[in-house]
């Protein structure tokens, strides 16, 4: 980089650090973690480049597409390269300067699922309390959400769909924003939010029949309308029958399976493919140097998964906390339709960052009705 350049990115780091710290302040997350959190998103950014440009990843592919390819703003791959397109050729940014304003981007999504994980983590304790804080520093997210690609943009519009869900009436037009949002890198995640949304809304004792009636018909709508998108994106355009549907499927159980993170899905139950999804590699099935750093990672995820959310989440269930049943119906669904489509446990590592956002928030929620249970359930001591 020229001194011109480097100018810009050193502008570029401070406005976007100065900004995103603002925005983490008042969803009431202490600046002093913010900017820890912050600089290590940002760390992950640069060493997420440097991984990238000797193996030409999805990286150096959008960076150089983008001086290449005509504009062409269609939900996906497209987006992503004409996004760039505009910093890269059209403002004559370099690739480090890019990189920051796609890491900016991930780094407000992982501010909003801070705010939700520290406001409902009901545990103080010197180890307990810490857990929300070590989910939020967990090297997987800020590694792939913080470089030029759809990841960053997709956690982005997860989280904020979370922080819209759990006030739906006064944040509204923040999942709206959110559904546009992963509807231009992953139309058919988008297609599920709102299926999710108007489904978790028939399930709401709380909102009145002509409120019901009203947002899921806006809701369905807006959802039918994004479903051709999501098909012909997923590559069932073709498909005229169930069978179709269903070989396509098989077929993509066998995509990407060659190098060391591929498995063979279709020789597992559904149970095995659920968490093959959600927690391996494990340390047997680890690819590599990465691979054993994710295994740590996913043993954590795993540990308190089975402290919390299989005791925990029979209480969220019956208590309906708010959009509790929005991301119950939404995690359930992008689980099965991706765990049962991606053989690849490195596609899977990246994609279920989409995930992570309902599954913690859940998981979280878990924690919480399990600690006023054992209180409730505590016997008194008094005669």
């Amino acid at each position: 980089m020229d001194i011109l350049q480097i100018f810009v990115f050193l502008i570029l780091f401070v406005f976007s650090g100065y900004i995103s710290i603002a925005i983490g302040v008042r969803l009431n997350i202490k600046a002093g973690f913010l900017v820890a959190l912050f600089l290590w998103h940002t760390g992950f950014c640069f060493l997420y480049y440097y991984m990238t440009t000797t193996t030409m990843g999805d990286l150096m592919g959008y960076w150089e597409s983008s001086f290449v390819d005509d504009f062409d703003f269609s939900p996906g791959t497209e987006f992503v390269t004409s996004l760039t397109k505009i910093f890269s050729d059209s403002l004559g940014l370099t690739i480090e300067n890019t990189l920051l304003i796609y890491n900016f981007i991930g780094v407000i999504g992982l501010f909003l699922l801070g705010h939700v994980l520290i406001i409902y983590w009901p545990y103080k304790g010197k180890l307990q309390g810490l857990i929300p804080y070590i989910l939020l520093l967990l090297p997987g997210i800020s590694y792939w959400t913080s470089a030029i690609g759809k990841d960053s943009i997709a956690f982005f519009a997860a989280s904020l769909a979370l922080f819209a869900s759990i006030n739906i009436e006064k944040r509204h037009y923040l999942f709206a924003i959110a559904s546009i949002v992963m509807f231009v890198v992953r139309p058919h995640i988008a297609a599920i939010m709102l299926l999710s949304l108007a489904l978790s809304l028939v399930l709401d004792k709380k909102a009145g029949l002509l409120n019901k009636l009203f947002l899921v018909s806006i809701v369905s709508l807006i959802g039918m309308s994004m479903i051709p998108f999501a098909i012909d994106y997923i590559g069932l355009g073709e498909a005229t029958s169930i069978g179709d549907a269903n070989e396509y499927m098989e077929s993509r159980q066998g995509y990407n399976q060659e190098g060391g993170g591929g498995i063979n899905i279709s020789s597992l139950t559904l149970p095995e493919q659920l968490f093959a999804y959600l927690f391996r590699p494990l340390f047997f099935d680890a690819p590599g140097a990465l691979g054993i750093i994710v295994s740590f990672e996913n043993l954590f995820i795993l540990i308190v998964f089975c402290l919390f959310f299989l005791k925990g989440i029979v209480f969220v269930v019956q208590k309906r906390p708010p959009g509790a049943i929005y991301h119950i119906i939404f995690f359930t669904i992008g689980l099965c339709i991706m765990a049962t489509t991606s053989a690849n446990l490195g596609i899977s590592i990246r994609q279920k960052t989409m995930l992570l956002p309902s599954f913690f928030y859940l998981l979280v929620l878990s924690a919480y009705y399990l600690k006023a249970s054992k209180i409730i359930q505590k016997p008194s001591h008094r005669i």
